[in-house]
Parts: structure tokens; sequence; C-alpha cells
């Protein structure tokens, strides 16, 4: 026995909790077509999305019951989404046929609704409008007709409309004029379910009301046809009328929001019956548009911070360049320095002292103008001191010529130069040289430093190898070049002693970032190769 009376307590508790039960819940939810897991609240929704789609359904379909949403935080009141009902004026010609039709839509709920009609208070609302060509009479009327599963209550009262030109009096063409419960003259109801068109008081104010509480009828308030005076084209027509109105969906609802900005949001679902009196707690689903990376604190100090870090990068590399173009320069007039210096001292230890035995052989030929054969041979050394020193300064304004600094320059100067110095000895001279060269750059100093120690080569293989024949060698290995002076001659003996000849060859090579490689065999000849890099 007590188990039963614990059982009837228990249920009279309860049953306030299952009468206070939802009504409505939510289907699905897609954020740009992709399905979000309803089990997460709020749910996470990226700052990516454009569109989020909301689906929902009765719990338990009733034909009394319409659906309201709002989403905080977006919306400012509720809405029906699609669903409207509307006040509307018809225009006819003098043979009844229809010439436009107006409508006014009332959507959700209006300004002043509390929650129901008798505590709510009517808004009022004023429009104008100009009648249109071929109009002679005039209807006017509200309906719940709107689209499919429209429900709702709609109320009007102190209705009147007034007609007149810019330029005339204004005369009235209809007041409405209620005394609850009777209905108005002129007035009649039609639709589906005429029932559902009433009287109903608001605070002792009678007012014509729509409370479809069908979501597959509809039923309207409308005068008669010649309750209104005649109109004439043209004539501007001035309606006010006080509403109240709460209009929902008796449908499956599916509410759409595009582009919504970063926050949290609560989608509301309210059910209603017909009165617009909520039957059952708001259904609430939310969800948080999160803050797109960017936006983020740490994010934007990392990114301060690296931009930061670009510019001192960018700054430096730049100052960096800067300092690297001045030193580059710096370091090329250093350079020109010291060539104009190694010029000068060419010019002065070689061509100087030519010029200067020039001038004593010159004295002594003077000396010897009485004896021709003493005089002849004086003139041949002059001869051939002057054809050494037109050579020598062939070979300075060679090196100091901007035009010749390349390989392929190099490469023929080489060939000249080593066939004008075994031609006199009567020494064969064979060239193995590449079929073609490249327009590889070459500095001034390198070109002069390695002129100096090919002809120190060839000279040396000349006076003392005794070869008959001399082969200069000129190949690329890479980035670097080998150039190679071979005789056939007597050779090194094993314990010969460097002279000052093949230090100034390996200090040239040297100096220019090369090398000097020696191969003798006595009785068999002598190899030099010098390699040097090539620049970039």
């Amino acid at each position: 026995m007590n188990y039963w009376l614990q059982l009837a307590v228990s249920a009279l508790f309860l049953l306030p909790a299952v009468a206070a039960k939802p009504q409505s819940i939510v289907e699905k939810v897609t954020a740009d077509s992709k399905l979000l897991d309803l089990s997460r609240q709020p749910l996470p929704v990226s700052s990516t999305v454009k569109r989020i789609s909301i689906k929902f359904k009765p719990v338990t379909p009733s034909a009394t019951r319409c659906y309201q949403i709002k989403l905080d935080g977006w919306d400012l009141d509720w809405s029906s989404l699609t669903c409207f009902m509307y006040f509307y004026v018809n225009f006819y010609d003098a043979a009844g046929n229809l010439v436009k039709h107006q409508k006014y839509p009332v959507i959700g709920r209006s300004p002043g609704w509390r929650g129901d009609f008798e505590s709510s208070s009517f808004t009022h609302r004023r429009e104008t409008l100009a009648v249109p060509p071929g109009a002679d009479n005039v209807i006017v009327g509200f309906s719940s007709a709107g689209p499919p599963k429209t429900m709702g209550i709609y109320l009007i009262n102190e209705l009147e409309i007034w007609g007149g030109t810019a330029d005339g009096e204004p005369r009235l063409l209809l007041r409405l004029q209620l005394s609850a419960p009777t209905q108005p003259a002129g007035w009649s109801t039609n639709g589906v379910r005429r029932d559902l068109a009433k009287i109903l008081t608001v605070r002792d104010h009678p007012a014509l009301a729509l409370t479809d509480d069908d979501p597959d009828a509809h039923t309207e308030w409308h005068t008669n046809f010649h309750l209104i005076p005649a109109v004439s084209a043209g004539e501007l027509l001035t309606l006010e009328w006080n509403e109240i109105y709460c209009i929902g969906s008796g449908d499956y609802l599916h509410a759409t929001y595009d582009q919504l900005p970063v926050g949290n949001y609560c989608l509301r679902i309210a059910t209603l019956d017909a009165l617009g009196v909520i039957a059952a707690p708001d259904h609430t689903l939310s969800f948080t548009i999160s803050t797109p990376l960017w936006q983020k604190t740490w994010f934007q100090t990392i990114a301060a911070l690296a931009v930061i870090l670009v510019i001192a990068l960018t700054m430096w590399r730049v100052f960096h360049a800067n300092a690297q173009r001045r030193l580059h320069k710096i370091k090329q007039a250093a350079a020109l320095d010291q060539e104009r210096l190694r010029i000068t001292r060419d010019i002065h230890d070689d061509l100087g002292a030519r010029l200067t035995h020039l001038s004593l052989i010159s004295e002594r030929a003077k000396e010897h103008a009485e004896s021709p054969a003493m005089a002849r041979e004086d003139f041949e050394r002059i001869a051939g001191l002057t054809r050494r020193l037109v050579t020598t300064l062939h070979e300075t304004i060679w090196t100091i010529n901007p035009e010749r600094d390349n390989l392929e320059s190099l490469v023929t100067f080489l060939c000249q130069m080593t066939q004008s110095l075994c031609e006199p000895a009567g020494i064969l001279c064979r060239l193995e040289i590449p079929a073609e060269n490249q327009p590889i750059p070459l500095s001034s100093e390198m070109r002069h430093q390695i002129c100096m120690a090919v002809r120190e080569a060839v000279n040396n293989a000349v006076k003392h190898s005794g070869a008959r024949e001399i082969t200069l060698g000129v190949r690329r290995d890479g980035a670097a070049m080998e150039i190679t002076v071979a005789d056939r001659g007597n050779g090194l003996p094993p314990d010969a002693p460097g002279g000052n000849g093949m230090t100034n060859m390996k200090r040239r090579v040297e100096s220019i970032g090369g090398s000097m490689e020696l191969q003798s065999v006595t009785g068999s000849g002598t190899v030099l190769r010098f390699r040097f890099p090539l620049e970039k």
C-alpha cells in the first residue's frame, strides 16, 4: 500500500515536468552542408562557415500548435520564418474585374505583444497608396491565407480610409465601428474556416480577429463590395488602423543564417497556441562561432613579432647589402690603385730599362760612326731592342684594355706570345686549344699574372730545355682552367735548385688563387701545369 502511495506522490511531482517538456526539437544542424554533432553543447562552429542551417520539428505534432524562433545575439525580435498574415486592398473596375491586389504583411509578433492578446497593446499603422488607372471600386480586408501552415492571431480595430487628390480636401471613405459581439455592418467573413474569424475584446476595445489554429485552413475579414464609395484613378488613399498579431508556423521549420560574426548564439524555439499564448517552454540550441586564428591574441602577438623580425631582417639585409657594395667599391678602388701601381712599376722597370739600354746603344753608335761594321752591329741591336720594346708596349696595352677581360682573349694572346717566343729560336710551337672558348670574364690582374707566368715558362723552355718542340695546352676543368707548357727537352736533374723564375711563377699563380705543378724527367722533358679558378 505504501508503495502505491509513494508512486502516486511521485507522479504528482513529475507531472509539471512532463507538461513543461519542450514541444519541439532540433533535428539537424549543418554548417556549409556539413552535418554537426548535436551532442556537443554549445556547438562549435568555425569562423570560416558561411551558412548555418537548422531544421527542427514538433515532438508531438499538433494542429493547435505553431512555432516562432529567435536567435539571441542576432535577431531583434521573434519571427515565423516565411509565415505571415496580411492586410490587403483590392481595386476593381466598373465591371467587377480585379485591377490591383496590394498586400501589407505582418510577420512574427507586433511590438505591443505581451504573451497573449488580452494583455497586449495595439500598434498604430499608416499606409498610403494611389488608385491605379481603371479602378472604380475598392475592397479592404485581412487574411490568414499566407504561406501554407501559417497559424496565429491577428486583430484590427479603429480602421479608417481617407481619399482625396493632392490639391483637394480629404474625404472619409471608411471608418470601422465595432460593438462586440455584433458583426459590423458591411463586413463579411470568408475562407475555408469562417469560424476562425471572430470579434475579440482587448481591455474593453473590440477588434476584428483571425484566430487561425488550423495549419491546413485559412480565414479572413473583408468589406462588402459597395461599402466604400467609388474612387477615381490617381486619387491618393490613406489607410490607418491599429493591430495586434502573433504569427507562427505549424510545419517543420528551417532556419538559415548567413555570414554570422564571431560570438555566442542561442536559438530559441517557442511553441504557441492559436491565440499566441506560449504552450511550452522554449527549446534552445546554443552554438559558438569561434574567433578565427588571425584574430586571436597569441596569433596576433606572434604575427606582430614575425613582422617586426621580417622588417628587422630586411633592414639588416639592406644595410648589409649597402655595406657590401661600399666594401666592394673600396676593394675595387684598392685593386685599381694596385693595378695602376703595377702598370707604373712595369713601365718603369721594363720599358724604362729597355729605353735606357736603347739610349746607351744609340750614343755608342755615334762613336762608331767611322766604323761601318761596328755601326751596323749597333743598329741591328737597336732594331732588336725596338722590336722587343714595341712587343712589351703591346703587351702592356693589352693587359690594361678592359675589352680583353675574358678567357677567349687570354687564350688568343697566349698563343701569339708563345709563337713569337719560339719562332726566333727555330723551335716548333704546338697549340692544343679547345675549338670554342666561352666568353668567361677575367680581371686584368688575372690576365697579367697568367701571361707573365706562361711567358716565364716558355722563356725557360726556349733557353734551357734544348727541345725542338714546345706545346702550349689550354683545358677547362669544371670551374677551373688549366694551362700547360710542355717540352721534350733535357729535363731538370732531380737535385736542380729552384731559381727565381720558378719562385716568381708560383707566386704569380698563387696571387690569383691558383696553383703550379712541375713535372720533369731527365732526358725526357719538363711539364709546367698552371691551374686557376674562373670568375663566377
